[in-house]
């Protein structure tokens, strides 16, 4: 959900909760917002049933967009600044997007790589399902997350989980063993 609201809505609520109860379970990510630190983030990311996400520059650098991060949260960010978007009509050049909102769906991706990865390794159907979780998702963002205090947040970088879970053991392994409790 690119998107965001200053107050909780009634029917976005219900549709998130749906959406994200056992027999659905479907993952769920939003847009921090854009209004920066002096604000907190929006509705629907401020909701427990959804992955807030933050924005970052190529490097990982916080976005001086990001709101506050939650305190007692998971504080996932990615690329959200000068996002190359696909822009079939422009003759002009290339098109840059920046935000929580352009962050939003690459954080989505990483989710359905690392599930479509699941698929692929004929990992267990179990193990496939638990992924589709918020929390279990959370567990393995973590795995892939280079600490940063300055920047307050969990940047997600890919080459943090296959470099450093790729020398002992199989991707594949290392996500069953952080789903088992």
């Amino acid at each position: 959900m690119s998107f965001g609201f200053p107050t909780w809505k009634s029917r976005i609520s219900d549709a998130i909760k749906e959406a994200s109860s056992g027999s659905k379970n479907i993952l769920l990510f939003a847009a921090a917002s854009n209004n920066g630190r002096h604000f907190e983030p929006s509705y629907p990311a401020r909701d427990g049933n959804v992955i807030c996400i933050y924005a970052t520059d190529g490097y990982g650098n916080r976005s001086n967009v990001n709101p506050q991060s939650f305190k007692n949260r998971n504080r996932f960010a990615t690329l959200g600044r000068a996002v190359k978007l696909l822009d079939a009509g422009t003759k002009a050049g290339v098109t840059r997007g920046s935000g929580t909102s352009y962050a939003t769906p690459i954080a989505a991706a990483i989710a359905a790589n690392i599930i479509e990865l699941a698929i692929r390794t004929k990992m267990d159907h179990v193990y496939v399902e638990r992924l589709k979780n918020r929390q279990d998702m959370e567990k393995v963002f973590s795995l892939m997350v280079s600490k940063d205090d300055t920047n307050e947040l969990d940047c997600l970088n890919l080459k943090t989980l296959f470099h450093k879970h790729m020398r002992d053991t199989s991707i594949h392994d290392v996500i069953m063993k952080t789903l088992d409790p």
